[in-house]
C-alpha cells in the first residue's frame, strides 16, 4: 500500500512540477502567434458605414499586409444577446481567420437600447453591402464572401447571408 502512495505522489507531483511548463509554452505560442498577425496584418479601425437613430455604425477592415489581389473576405459580427457586446471584444475570435490569410471585417450594429428589431438586421445588412461598395479599395473578393458570428452574431451572420435582396431590410 506505501509503494502505491509513494507512486501517485510522484506522480502529483511530476504533474504539478510539470505544469507551469506547459502553462509558460501555451503562453509563449500565443505570443508567437500575436506577433506572427500583428507583423503580417495592417488594421483599419473604426470605419463608418452608416449612420442610423443618430449613431454611427463602425467596422474594423483587418488585411494581409501589401494584398494586391482581391481576398477572401469575412463579415463577423460579436455576440451578446442584441443588448451588450463590442466588436473589440471578439477581437481574439478572429484570430483563426486571419490565420488562414483571409480579410476579416469586424461589424459593430445597433444594442436594443439604441433601436429596437430590426435595427441590428438592418445594420448587418449595410455592412454587407458597403463591403460591395468598397471591395475594389480594400481588395475584397465579393465571389469569396463568408459571413459568421458568436451568439446573436451567429444569427446575425445567418440572416445577413440568406435574406434575398427583395426584403425590406436593404431600403436604407
Amino acid at each position: 500500500m506505501k509503494k502505491i502512495w509513494l507512486s501517485a505522489l510522484a506522480v502529483v507531483s511530476l504533474v504539478m512540477v510539470s505544469a507551469p511548463l506547459s502553462v509558460r509554452a501555451q503562453s509563449a505560442d500565443s505570443i508567437r502567434d500575436f506577433v506572427h498577425v500583428a507583423g503580417s496584418y495592417q488594421l483599419t479601425p473604426n470605419v463608418t458605414y452608416r449612420t442610423a437613430s443618430n449613431w454611427d455604425a463602425k467596422l474594423d477592415v483587418y488585411q494581409p499586409r501589401g494584398l494586391k489581389a482581391p481576398n477572401t473576405t469575412m463579415l463577423f459580427f460579436h455576440g451578446g444577446g442584441w443588448t451588450n457586446g463590442t466588436k473589440e471584444a471578439s477581437t481574439l475570435s478572429l484570430l483563426p481567420y486571419l490565420e488562414m490569410g483571409w480579410t476579416v471585417v469586424n461589424v459593430e450594429y445597433r444594442m436594443t437600447n439604441v433601436a429596437l428589431a430590426p435595427a441590428a438586421v438592418e445594420d448587418a445588412r449595410c455592412a454587407l453591402r458597403w463591403v460591395y461598395r468598397n471591395a475594389a479599395q480594400y481588395n475584397f473578393d465579393t465571389s469569396r464572401i463568408i459571413t459568421s458570428g458568436q451568439s446573436a452574431g451567429g444569427h446575425l451572420a445567418l440572416i445577413t447571408g440568406v435574406l434575398p435582396m427583395s426584403t425590406n431590410f436593404d431600403n436604407t
